[in-house]
């Protein structure tokens, strides 16, 4: 794939609860959840979830408009904003999300 791409990565709050036999994973601010055996496996699995999320907003180019509906914003300056202190690093969830051209996405797909 020709062209520059852009790395973003996207930091958000997380939770894991047992219901029944299994664990549920959910960002709430984006309104993503997935399941697992173990919490582990539960955040593994929305991790990839919100990471599929992701590329699927920048694919259809919808990402803004779905943050937008959600209250939510990058910031001006697209640097990484760290959490707050006072919570623990397993409520967070860092997930890369690759930003490339459109031409770049279009030749890729030709091939």
């Amino acid at each position: 794939m020709s062209g520059h791409g852009l790395a973003w990565t996207v930091t958000v709050q997380v939770e894991a609860r047992r219901e029944g036999d299994v664990w549920v994973a959910t960002c709430p601010a984006l309104d993503v959840a997935s399941h697992g055996d173990t919490r582990e496996e539960s955040y593994r699995m929305l991790e990839e979830a919100l990471a599929g999320f992701f590329e699927d907003c920048c694919e259809h180019e919808t990402l803004l408009a779905v943050l937008a509906e959600r209250g939510l914003a990058p910031t001006a300056s697209m640097v990484s904003v760290k959490p707050p202190t006072r919570r623990k690093a397993s409520d967070w969830l860092s997930i890369p999300v690759w930003l490339v051209p459109n031409a770049a996405v279009r030749e890729a797909a030709v091939r």
